[in-house]
């Protein structure tokens, strides 16, 4: 009996000593998260702030400086923060402003950064195991309700969509399920450094994933905006669009939408086609109707090859430079007086 107490006994000690370690992981990995302290510093910022959300391309984009310095050469005086987070779609854009206002971010305006991509419905559910890096915010700010958002018919008889979604809810419940991916990229980038194959690297990711984003949305972008313009006007925009929108109206601000500079590659392929020109009309159409603004910033005269860092982000100059007109366009006529 002796041997199989001091089992049951190892197994307690193991099973308690896991737990303590996730606990743990989950109280010390958001201070050391970057969208969490993004989001705190916006929180801080104060009530009435015009607020920058998208994703990496806000973030390499928008120069809270010298954006607000473009306000104050305006005589405008409203603060300025940003919760724009690098590697989001258009649902982790929406949890992100979702916990700005659930932790009491009260905007004046909130500036939505986006391309034709960001907008078009998704091809199908998301998958949990994309939830990594940043898009850990997918799990860390969830809530019971995106559950159903993400996966519709869970648990029903679609057996991917069921594990996914049992994936998602098992996740999000524990600290290593939250924040393992976060671990495993530090044990990543220090291997590569040890085995001597580091790559070639920005702020935002390695540049051959960079190259191979842009040109995923450069070859899909046409044949999905298409597909989307053929659909009901209800069906033209990922659901999570109209959920950002109904929550900024919601909450007494104004929603501004931006039409992001991009290369001149994805320019040429998708914004001036025919149909990326037919879905920004429509688009453009819709936003006003619904009480908003619509920003294009895809032409600006000072837009070349030379304000781009890689294949998606302003360098800092095209920030500084597209951070000005922003600024200029807003206090011109964007922002409610």
């Amino acid at each position: 009996m002796l041997p199989l107490t001091s089992l049951r006994f190892a197994f307690v000690v193991f099973f308690l000593s896991v737990v303590a370690c996730d606990r743990a992981l989950a109280r010390y990995a958001p201070d050391h998260f970057i969208p969490e302290q993004r989001m705190r510093a916006a929180v801080a910022a104060g009530a009435g702030c015009i607020v920058a959300a998208g994703d990496s391309r806000m973030v390499a984009g928008v120069d809270l400086g010298d954006f607000t310095q473009a306000l104050r050469d305006a005589g405008r005086t409203e603060c300025a923060a940003s919760i724009a987070i690098g590697a989001l779609d258009i649902n982790g854009i929406r949890v992100a402003v979702r916990e700005y206002l659930r932790r009491g971010g009260k905007p004046n305006t909130l500036v939505l950064g986006v391309s034709e991509d960001t907008l078009i419905p998704a091809e199908a559910p998301r998958d949990p195991s994309s939830f990594t890096g940043n898009a850990v915010i997918n799990l860390a700010w969830s809530d019971a309700s995106d559950l159903s958002r993400l996966y519709p018919r869970f648990p029903g008889a679609d057996v991917r969509e069921f594990d996914s979604g049992l994936r998602f809810l098992l996740a999000r419940k524990s600290g290593f399920g939250t924040y393992d991916s976060l671990i495993w990229q530090k044990v990543q980038t220090v291997q590569d450094r040890l085995l001597g194959r580091p790559k070639e690297t920005n702020a935002f990711g390695a540049g051959v994933d960079m190259a191979a984003l842009a040109g995923k949305m450069q070859a899909t972008a046409q044949r999905r905006l298409a597909q989307t313009l053929a659909k009901p006007e209800e069906a033209r925009l990922d659901a999570d669009y109209a959920d950002i929108e109904r929550r900024v109206h919601d909450a007494g601000a104004h929603l501004v939408v931006v039409e992001l500079p991009m290369p001149e590659g994805y320019r040429r392929t998708v914004t001036d086609s025919e149909v990326g020109q037919r879905y920004l009309a429509w688009f453009r159409e819709r936003v006003t109707r619904r009480g908003g603004t619509f920003v294009d910033m895809t032409h600006r005269a000072w837009l070349s090859a030379a304000m781009f860092a890689d294949f998606l982000h302003l360098n800092a100059t095209g920030a500084h430079r597209f951070s000005e007109d922003l600024g200029h366009a807003l206090a011109h006529g964007a922002l409610v007086q």
